[in-house]
Formats: C-alpha cells, structure tokens, sequence
C-alpha cells in the first residue's frame, strides 16, 4: 500500500512492484515506520542489526 501511495502518479505507478523490489522495500518500509519523524522510542540494538538501515535502490 505504502508502495501505490508514493508511486502512484494519478493515472498509474511510476515504478512496478515486482518481487524482488518488494522483498528490498519490506526492510525500508518497517526502518521508516520505527523511525519515523519526532518518534521517541528507540530502537533495540537487536532490530536495527535485523533489518539494518535502508539501502537506496
């Protein structure tokens, strides 16, 4: 869903969502959602070394 909001240009997404760029953008997705703006919590050592911090692509 979060990929169709930000891909979505009105009339189609820009950028097709295939298997191999969910499975890259599932780590991005949950990293940004447990750091998202203003968010105090801190996040456990554990799960930063899980999902590491995002790679562009």
């Amino acid at each position: 869903m979060l990929h169709c909001t930000r891909n979505y240009n009105g009339d189609e997404l820009e950028q097709p969502l295939t298997l191999k760029g969910y499975t890259r953008m599932k780590h991005t997705f949950l990293f940004e959602l447990l750091s998202i703006e203003k968010n105090k919590t801190r996040l456990p050592v554990l799960v930063l070394k899980i999902i590491g911090e995002p790679k562009e692509f």
